[in-house]
């Protein structure tokens, strides 16, 4: 019987590539049908949006928009590139996430709280999270009738390179006792990545999340990280709202600079 002769060399040489290969930085694989680095518009806020916290789609002409001091929402017109209208719905407050569903709005405060108001009446839902998880993050989950909360402090039971994203239904208006999903700074290789926006896509269904320290990286529904990349500081300020209209067009607001104001980032969809 004859045997072909591979030498060790081969053999070791083989597996280091393969070692190479799946030790690849994930930061360095683009996120697919954007280009990051080039928007298509760039909007700048008002002064009073410089400390943009939130964002959510409207309709093709208007973005709802709150900033973290005051519980207000203000109706961004993307072609007129104004704020067409304001609406006050509750005293000052550290306000971070904003969504709508149907007629309903949702604020969500760094405590865990959230604020539902709907045909000018409010309810209040408190949950088990508080300063210290420092909820930023909220969109809506059309398919699991639910909220998404995205934490960007520590959440309970969890390490601290682990950061924790939570179901809120909204049927039952509870919270889920265990995280939806669980995302492990150390396995994306950044043990800076603080979810500070998240946003489901309307047609892959895949699951958004930025970081306010520049990155964005998108999970299956399965929850593990599928791209991961680096957001560049000359667009990207401070990260704190992702949106995207029915078209699968992405919006990205950043929080202005001391100096600078408050931005939206649109990008279009690639793959229409």
């Amino acid at each position: 019987m004859l045997y072909n002769y591979v030498s060790p060399m081969k053999i070791f040489g083989g597996f280091f590539c393969l070692l190479l290969f799946n030790c690849q930085d994930i930061n360095k694989t683009p996120i697919p049908y954007y280009s990051l680095s080039n928007p298509d518009t760039v909007y700048a806020l008002p002064e009073v949006l410089r400390e943009i916290s939130g964002l959510t789609y409207v309709n093709e002409n208007t973005l709802a928009c709150v900033q973290d001091e005051a519980a207000i929402i203000y109706y961004y017109n993307l072609k007129k590139k104004v704020i067409d209208s304001t609406v006050t719905l509750g005293p000052p407050g550290d306000y971070e996430g904003v969504e709508k569903v149907d007629d309903t709005y949702y604020l969500l405060k760094s405590n865990g709280i959230l604020i539902k108001f709907v045909n000018k009446s409010s309810e209040t839902f408190e949950t088990f999270l508080n300063e210290e998880a420092n909820t930023e993050g909220l969109c809506h989950d059309i398919d699991n009738n639910s909220l998404l909360i995205a934490c960007k402090g520590k959440s309970p039971g969890l390490k601290k390179h682990e950061k924790a994203i939570y179901s809120f239904d909204l049927t039952s208006h509870q919270l889920t006792g265990k995280p939806a999903y669980i995302i492990n700074q150390k396995a994306i290789n950044n043990l800076t990545f603080v979810p500070s926006a998240i946003a489901i896509h309307p047609i892959d269904k895949s699951i958004y999340v930025v970081s306010s320290k520049g990155a964005l990286l998108v999970l299956n529904n399965k929850g593990e990280v599928i791209y991961h990349e680096n957001l560049s500081k000359k667009f990207f300020t401070q990260p704190e709202g992702i949106c995207f209209n029915n078209e699968g067009d992405m919006y990205i607001s950043n929080e202005g600079s001391k100096n600078g104001s408050g931005t939206i980032l649109k990008f279009n969809y690639r793959n229409k």
